[in-house]
C-alpha cells in the first residue's frame, strides 16, 4: 500500500511487475489496464442523525467532522471540489493517509468518511452505514505495469482482479440497495 503517485513511480522503475492505483491522466509514460469504475460512498457512525438517511449529500456535510484523505488522494481533491462547489465548510477533519483506515474511524465516532468502496471491503462495519454520496464522485483506477516490459503474469493477474473487482462493486452495490 502507497499513495498512486509513489506506485506509478516504483513500477515505472522496474521495482515492481504491476501496480493498482489512480492514473492521472498526464501520467503517459505508463501501461495500464483500467479496472471497473465505482462511484465514492458515505460512511456514517452508526447512531449518528445522518444514518436515517437514504443517502448523503454534499451539503449534509456542513460543519460535520470529517475523516479526510490524505492530501495525494485524488478522490480527496474531487471531495473538496464538491464542498467548495456547494459552499460547503466540514468541521474538524482527521486525516489518513490510506481509505482502509477510514471505516474503523468512522466506527469509533470520529467522523463521517467519503472514500472508495473497496475501503469497507472486509472491515467491520457494526458501528457503520454506508450511504451512496451525491454529487456521483466516479473512483477510476488501473492495473499498472511499466511500458517497456510486461509480465505475462502480471497482464492475467490483472485482467483476473478485474473480475474480482467488478464482483467487489457488486457486493456493495447490493448492500446500499438494501439501506434502502
Amino acid at each position: 500500500s502507497d499513495t498512486s503517485h509513489h506506485i506509478i513511480d516504483a513500477v515505472q522503475r522496474n521495482e515492481f511487475d504491476i501496480g493498482f492505483g489512480r492514473v492521472p491522466t498526464e501520467r503517459t509514460d505508463i501501461e495500464h489496464l483500467p479496472m471497473p469504475t465505482s462511484s465514492a460512498i458515505c460512511l456514517v457512525p452508526r447512531h449518528h442523525r445522518l444514518a436515517a438517511k437514504a443517502s448523503i449529500s454534499v451539503t449534509d456535510l456542513h460543519q460535520e467532522q470529517l475523516i479526510s484523505l490524505g492530501t495525494s488522494s485524488l478522490l480527496r481533491l474531487q471531495i473538496e471540489a464538491a464542498l467548495e462547489s456547494a459552499g460547503i465548510r466540514g468541521g474538524t477533519v482527521i486525516q489518513t493517509l490510506f481509505s482502509n483506515t477510514v471505516p474503523s474511524y468512522v466506527a469509533r465516532g470520529l467522523g463521517i468518511g467519503v472514500t472508495d468502496i473497496f475501503s469497507v471491503l472486509g472491515a467491520d462495519r457494526t458501528n457503520i452505514v454506508m450511504r451512496r454520496f451525491t454529487p456521483e464522485l466516479t473512483f477510476d483506477f488501473s492495473a499498472i505495469y511499466p511500458r517497456s516490459e510486461h509480465s505475462p503474469l502480471a497482464i492475467a493477474f490483472a485482467r483476473m482482479m478485474r473480475s474480482v473487482i467488478a464482483n467487489d462493486i457488486a457486493e456493495v452495490e447490493d448492500a446500499l440497495q438494501m439501506a434502502r
